[in-house]
C-alpha cells in the first residue's frame, strides 16, 4: 500500500510548500529542547528534557494509525526516521491530552514532523480542531489535501483505512459495549 510513499520527486513536490513556512508563525511560549528516547507509535514518543525528566509526547494536530491498524507500522517507521533516537528535538507545547501526554508541535532537524507525516500520507490532520483559531493547523490540512490528491500512503487506495479515532471508538464498543 505504501510503495509509492518514498518516491523522491513525489516527496519533494509535496514538501516544498511547507518547508519554508510551516513553523514561521508559531508562538514562542512552551518551547523546550529534548532528546528522543523512543518512538511509541506514529504520533507519539518518549523524550528526556534538558533537566533530565522523561515525558511522553503526542504530536499536536495529527492522528496516526493505531498499533494493530493498517498503516501503523509504516507511520511508526517514518517517525523513527524523522526523529531518530538520541537526536535533539524542539517541542512547542500546548498542554496535555486526555491520557496525560504532552501535546506538542515537534521539530526534528528543524523540520515540522507532523506536517511531514501528513504529507507522506502516514497520519491524518485532526479534523475536530479549529483552523481559524489555530493557524499552525493550516499547513497540516493543506498537506493532507495534497497527499490525498497524490494518492500516497493512506490515500494510495480508493478506500483509505479507517481513521484512528473511529477505529478506537469501534474497539471501545467491542470491548465495553459503549
Amino acid at each position: 500500500m505504501f510503495s509509492r510513499l518514498l518516491s523522491p520527486s513525489l516527496c519533494a513536490a509535496l514538501l516544498l510548500p511547507f518547508l519554508s513556512t510551516a513553523h514561521a508563525n508559531l508562538p514562542g511560549h512552551g518551547v523546550r529542547m529534548v532528546t528522543i528516547l523512543s518512538i511509541t507509535d506514529g504520533d507519539s514518543m518518549l523524550v528526556r528534557t534538558e533537566e533530565g525528566r522523561e515525558m511522553r509526547v503526542r504530536l499536536d494536530g495529527v492522528d496516526a494509525p493505531e498499533i494493530g491498524q493498517e498503516g501503523a507500522e509504516a507511520s511508526k517507521r517514518a517517525l523513527e526516521f524523522l526523529c531518530p533516537v538520541g537526536e535533539t528535538a524542539r517541542l512547542r507545547t500546548r498542554g496535555r491530552d486526555h491520557y496525560g501526554h504532552v501535546l506538542a508541535r515537534v521539530e526534528c532537524r528543524d523540520r515540522p514532523v507532523a506536517v511531514l507525516l501528513v504529507s507522506y500520507g502516514l497520519a491524518w490532520a485532526t479534523p475536530w480542531r479549529n483552523q481559524e483559531s489555530e493557524a499552525h493547523l493550516i499547513p497540516l490540512q493543506r498537506a493532507q489535501r495534497q497527499a490525498r490528491s497524490a494518492g500516497v500512503g493512506l490515500w494510495a487506495h480508493p478506500e483509505p483505512p479507517t481513521p484512528p479515532w473511529e477505529w478506537r471508538r469501534a474497539q471501545r464498543i467491542e470491548r465495553f459495549g459503549r
